[in-house]
């Protein structure tokens, strides 16, 4: 079975346009607040990752992400 991280990482890939939509009607929250919190928890873990010293890529390997997938949390998509 798929773990969270790797459905959300497919989808971006496939269609990252859709992510809001579908998240916001799973939540019950609309858009915006998914494209805000999402562009809020980004600048934190940007902020975060910058403290302690490490790289988008070094995040993402101590994590087992891909770089472009922390690249794409921190821009909040």
């Amino acid at each position: 079975m798929e773990s969270i991280k790797q459905q959300v990482e497919a989808l971006l890939e496939q269609e990252p346009q859709l992510l809001p939509a579908a998240m916001a009607e799973r939540l019950g929250i609309s858009e915006f607040e998914v494209v805000a919190k999402a562009f809020m928890i980004g600048a934190l873990i940007k902020e975060e990752r910058r403290q302690a010293s490490l790289t988008q890529e070094e995040l993402a390997e101590k994590i087992g992400a891909k770089k472009s997938f922390i690249s794409r949390i921190e821009n909040g998509h």
